[in-house]
């Protein structure tokens, strides 16, 4: 078969693939190769294969084995045939190749992306060898485009448990940047999703229990838009709780009059040991632990800006002023409408990049980081005297010595060396790597603000300059800083609270409603799966069970109330995600599932409800 001929039949083969990415990757092949620094020459190998010798800057590498290529890469993938036992499901090839890594994997049945770096080393291969089996295949294509939002569509829709990233010799040496990038960005992408479905697995509910306790406070107290542009060009640091905080926290009191001090909670407590009061303390994290950090501490005259849906008794205990975020979730949405907008804070996963925006948004100029390690330097997570660290220590016992647990917290994140500011050898992983992208990419986007890290042992983050806070101080002169902490409204507090007291009894109304037909889907997915095990047709039950789906969703706004607290039913289904459970057929598992999420989500909403009703009569008395 001539060359043409085999690029004939290659391209007819991945028209047929609707799924190669980007959409218009068959428009820019019809670029010719000029000026391109890599050539092909193909080989005929010892085992009758085809290989080729690529040339690239005057030297040359075999393109795959030029004995046995197919052998080559069944030995490849022999190191991870028992991973696929263990939940791999899901492995990007770094390159197309000759295809044989390829038939490789497709004999361990499991989803294959494959991610070929150069649409004109594309045009190479499919003048030279026959892929058209490949091509054609059920298998993702990412073709030398701009297709980083193309791959991170594409794993969030996919159903995956865990992935590999696999790159061959021959494309990591002849595209070894490329190489690096994608998997970097892959695995990031990856890691960023299990963090979002393991956050709403954690979380739907706490978050929902959390902003009915703290009701009252919700709906009186003003928003974090108040201080929007208040700060225009006033210098402001923010204290995160990396270990390197140790080095320059005794500094922050000298700057306390130069500029704002943001602090995040984790930091709180150091803070306090060396008697230095923020001007803001920033709390978005839900969970219990995070109460830990107010307890015996005393920040009158600070300011708390918080998320609603942090714990309660972090905000009960907190003795200064405190004002609200806005609030993704419909329940602290219904409790803010009477104050109205309270202003949006860029959270990027991490209560530090929530102080960044902060800062940001109050028009603060320069901005200063300190405690921002995001790494692990002598094997440390937290400064001394933070609660993270105390309660690291308090939970170690003989059979879990302090060795032991670093090396579990550590091993956890995929650790890599990294070199810090000094260019010392450090420990950080990929959950650091997706923040500090988040702040390169932030700093990019503000480059008319001055950004400076005074971490002083960090890893170095571009777009922000690297600097010893007592540099800093001699640069700042004094300034008068007045915060404003009239953070409620007194007047209409009874008012208010009445207002939403008569919302929230209709609202559970309308949920009660709801249920007696998700009981009746549910006791129809049950006679509809018995039919499926018996080979009887469904069809009329289906049309059934579809007028019950109808009837739900027509019953008010109160859908949304009971989303939230089923995320992850929700996540699991849209994502094409086929839940297992023996008892039912998989045609109708899912339907079920979703029903039962349903009646599960009614029951506890209306016991949120409830408990929200009595915290609202409380402080109505």
């Amino acid at each position: 078969m001539s060359g043409n001929d085999i690029r004939i039949k290659n391209l007819d083969a991945i028209k047929k693939n609707i799924k190669a990415y980007p959409i218009d990757f068959l428009n820019l092949l019809k670029n010719k190769n000029d000026n391109f620094d890599i050539s092909l020459e193909l080989i005929e190998t010892k085992s009758k294969k085809y290989s080729a010798k690529v040339f690239k800057n005057g030297k040359s590498i075999f393109l795959h084995s030029a004995y046995n290529p197919e052998k080559e890469a069944n030995a490849l993938i022999n190191e991870i045939k028992e991973e696929t036992e263990k939940d791999l499901d899901l492995v990007f090839i770094f390159g197309i190749g000759a295809g044989y890594l390829i038939n490789a994997f497709k004999k361990l049945n499991i989803n294959i992306a494959v991610i070929e770096p150069s649409i004109k080393f594309f045009n190479l291969l499919i003048d030279n060898f026959k892929l058209d089996k490949i091509l054609e295949d059920n298998i993702t294509f990412f073709i030398g485009g701009d297709d980083i939002e193309d791959i991170e569509k594409f794993i969030s829709l996919t159903n995956t448990k865990k992935v590999k990233f696999f790159i061959t010799r021959s494309y990591a040496t002849l595209f070894n940047e490329e190489a690096l990038f994608y998997q970097s960005k892959v695995l990031s992408i990856v890691d960023k999703k299990i963090i979002n479905i393991n956050t709403i697995a954690r979380f739907d509910k706490l978050w929902a229990y959390n902003i009915a306790s703290n009701v009252a406070k919700i709906s009186t107290h003003y928003g974090v838009n108040k201080f929007f542009d208040k700060y225009k060009n006033i210098p402001a640091v923010i204290v995160s709780a990396g270990p390197s905080l140790e080095k320059n926290i005794r500094k922050l009191k000298e700057i306390k009059n130069k500029a704002l001090i943001i602090a995040v909670d984790t930091a709180i407590k150091p803070l306090f040991s060396h008697n230095i009061s923020p001007h803001f303390i920033i709390t978005i994290d839900p969970q219990k632990k995070n109460s830990k950090y107010f307890r015996n501490v005393n920040f009158k005259e600070s300011v708390l800006i918080a998320e609603s849906s942090v714990d309660k008794e972090a905000i009960d205990s907190f003795n200064g002023a405190i004002y609200f975020i806005n609030s993704i979730f419909p329940l602290a949405k219904y409790f803010m409408e009477e104050l109205g907008d309270r202003g949006d804070i860029t959270t990027g996963g991490s209560v530090s990049t929530a102080a960044y925006d902060f800062a940001i948004r109050i028009g603060a100029n320069p901005i200063i980081m300190v405690g921002l390690d995001l790494s692990f330097p002598n094997y440390q997570t937290h400064i001394k005297g933070s609660y993270h660290e105390e309660n690291f220590f308090t939970e170690i016992y003989k059979l879990d010595s302090y060795d032991s647990r670093i090396y579990k917290v550590l091993i956890a994140g995929n650790l890599r060396e990294e070199k810090n500011i000094y260019n010392e050898k450090v420990w950080t992983d990929s959950r650091f790597d997706m923040y500090k992208n988040w702040y390169e990419e932030q700093c990019e986007k503000n480059n008319k603000i001055k950004f400076y890290n005074a971490t002083e042992g960090g890893i170095i983050i571009n777009g922000m300059e690297n600097i010893k806070l007592e540099e800093l101080i001699k640069k700042f002169n004094d300034i008068e800083i007045n915060i404003d902490k009239d953070d409620k409204n007194i007047e209409r507090k009874n008012e208010i609270l009445n207002n939403i007291k008569n919302g929230l009894i209709k609202i559970d109304g309308e949920i009660s409603k709801i249920k007696p037909y998700v009981l009746n889907a549910l006791e129809l997915c049950e006679k509809i799966n018995s039919e499926l095990k018996r080979h009887r047709k469904v069809d009329k039950l289906l049309e059934n069970l579809n007028e019950f789906d109808i009837k739900i969703l027509n019953i008010s706004k109160v859908n949304e109330f009971l989303g939230i607290t089923m995320q992850k039913t929700i996540k699991g289904i849209t994502e094409g995600f086929i839940f297992e459970d023996e008892k039912y057929d998989k045609s109708i598992v899912n339907s079920y599932k979703l029903y039962e999420a349903i009646k599960e989500s009614i029951d506890f909403n209306r016991y949120i409800i409830k408990r929200a009703l009595i915290k609202i009569d409380k402080e109505l008395k």
